[in-house]
């Protein structure tokens, strides 16, 4: 479950992405020698108050405006999904939503999903086959105006049917596809999603107090650009949430993070890694940190309606001009000596089935690069920039502001294409600007 496979806009042969790491810190106590492995103590009750960098725009995770790290952290304590993947990137059947889910049949491709009788959303309402039934409607690309982050997979499925109970699911595919373990994650209580203004797309943006939880916690108020709060659902048919709450400061930098947690305002951060932000982390008493790959890799989406884009060979030469291993030399490994460069859509570095299939792209070969382009009609200008046609090969790189890696990590793009004779500008902006935009033009 590569984060890579999320973006349907990435084209297969210029697949371009490094494992980056992420940082956990938590207060252990006011001891600068803490143990390296401690006595594990669950304490029943109290608030954990925790750190976010980004807020949830809205808070359906299955869509392109609302989907990313700011509501996945908040949409697993409340939104049932049928697997679920585990720190060791394995992906396993959750058994305290499932019974089962099977492959019974070939020809046709046909799972059978039986979910648990007890599982039912926090105003007392059944899970059921229904809210399969709309997570596949609305994300099966059958409605243009229907926004999702992917179709992927959805678009396979011929029908979805449930029993005269709703408990047990049949998925039939019209064509096969072996990702099936991927599908219905994050579902939606349809009974009330389907009753609020704006549906599918808008309903879940306003009153998330009011969403029915499927998980261990909902969500209790949220104050936008303050604060997220989620308590225990004690209509959770599962295991009972040791926290009564979990306090989310939404702070604009990972410097005022690092601030809440040397002020004691804040028992756990996830800031964005910079070298100097761990090291400065790592000398402070008492304070515990990690630092681990994610399944989140940094990757390029290509805009495949833009007209010098919409070229394979322009693709293929950014593709082939990158050096991955530089990117990660210079931006993962001061943080997490253990980064890789990836070289697989689908699976980690770290995953069983694992093999790197890059061949010959992120390797940095400038000369290929500029190969290609010249194989495809493209002449070196004066300027040091190729054109065809009249048109200068001149393309923006766009992302957030909020990660203080994103600067240098693209400046670093910006060198390798210059090399090849392609120009790259980086007009980053707010993640808020950018959804903003990726919702208007979609």
């Amino acid at each position: 479950m590569s984060g890579v496979r999320r973006w349907r806009w990435l084209a297969a042969l210029a697949a371009v992405a490094v494992v980056v790491a992420g940082v956990v810190v938590l207060r252990t106590g006011d001891v600068a020698d803490a143990p390296s492995r401690p006595k594990v103590e669950i304490r029943e009750g109290g608030t954990v108050r925790a750190t976010a960098l980004l807020e949830p725009s809205g808070f359906n995770p299955n869509t392109s405006k609302d989907e990313g790290v700011a509501l996945q952290a908040v949409a697993v304590t409340m939104y049932p999904s049928v697997f679920r993947v585990h720190p060791d990137f394995s992906i396993r059947l959750d058994p305290t939503f499932m019974v089962a889910a099977v492959l019974t049949s070939h020809d046709p491709q046909t799972i059978t999903y039986r979910i648990r009788p007890d599982a039912r959303w926090s105003d007392g309402t059944p899970i059921t086959a229904a809210d399969f039934h709309y997570l596949w409607r609305n994300r099966n690309g059958t409605n243009p105006r229907t926004d999702t982050v992917t179709t992927v997979g959805y678009d396979r499925i011929k029908q979805v049917t449930g029993s005269a109970d709703g408990k047990t699911v049949t998925v039939v595919f019209d064509q096969r596809f072996a990702d099936w373990q991927t599908l219905f994650a994050n579902l939606l209580p349809a009974h009330y999603v389907g009753q609020q203004p704006g549906g599918w797309n808008r309903g879940l943006d306003k009153h998330p107090e009011d969403i029915p939880s499927g998980g261990p916690f909902k969500i209790a108020g949220f104050r936008r650009g303050e604060t997220l709060t989620l308590a225990r659902n004690d209509q959770y048919w599962g295991p009972r949430a040791h926290l009564d709450q979990i306090l989310i400061r939404l702070v604009p930098e990972s410097d005022a993070e690092l601030a809440a947690l040397r002020n004691h305002e804040a028992d756990l951060i996830n800031p964005e890694p910079t070298a100097d932000l761990v090291n400065t982390i790592r000398r402070l008493p008492g304070i515990r940190s990690k630092a681990s790959s994610t399944l989140g890799p940094e990757h390029l989406l290509f805009n495949l309606r833009h007209p010098i884009l919409a070229e394979l060979a322009v693709r293929r030469a950014i593709a082939t001009a990158i050096d991955t291993q530089q990117l990660v030399d210079r931006m993962a490994r001061p943080v997490n000596p253990n980064a890789q460069v990836l070289g697989n859509r689908i699976w980690m570095t770290g995953q069983q089935p694992y093999q790197d299939h890059s061949g010959g792209y992120g390797k940095g070969n400038i000369q290929a690069a500029k190969q290609l382009l010249e194989q495809a009609g493209w002449a070196l200008g004066a300027d040091g920039v190729y054109a065809k046609n009249g048109k200068r090969l001149e393309l923006r790189s766009s992302t957030f502001v909020e990660d203080p890696r994103r600067r240098p990590q693209g400046e670093l793009l910006q060198a390798h294409l210059a090399d090849a004779g392609i120009q790259l500008s980086l007009p980053n902006t707010t993640l808020r600007t950018l959804i903003r935009k990726s919702t208007v033009s979609g």
